[in-house]
């Protein structure tokens, strides 16, 4: 499901330094997203610690890169999976902001 602008962001942390990014989409099993600085993520990097920032709604997830294609403006849209031991209680919140959206 697609995300308007401005309502569904993300934060993590990667080696002691704050990563920030916009979500472009997002399902019960995964997102797709561009982050404000590029760090090169390659196909199976896994992130743990993911804050979805979802308008309004807080869950912390943990994903797998599973590739990025460059957009228009050369910034990278990764396309990450959540881990299927993620809880029900994440899930639902997840449904719940796409059934606000």
């Amino acid at each position: 499901m697609p995300c308007r602008p401005g309502w569904a962001s993300l934060n993590f942390v990667d080696k002691s330094r704050p990563v920030t990014g916009t979500v472009v989409e997002i399902s019960s099993v995964g997102l797709s997203c561009t982050l404000d600085e590029d760090l090169g993520y390659r196909a199976r990097t896994r992130i743990t610690g993911i804050q979805l920032k979802l308008r309004g709604i807080l869950c912390t997830v943990t994903a797998v890169v599973m590739g990025s294609r460059p957009r228009e403006n050369d910034t990278p849209l990764y396309v990450l999976i959540f881990d299927p031991l993620m809880g029900e209680v994440t899930r639902d919140k997840i449904r719940q902001y796409q059934r606000r959206a």
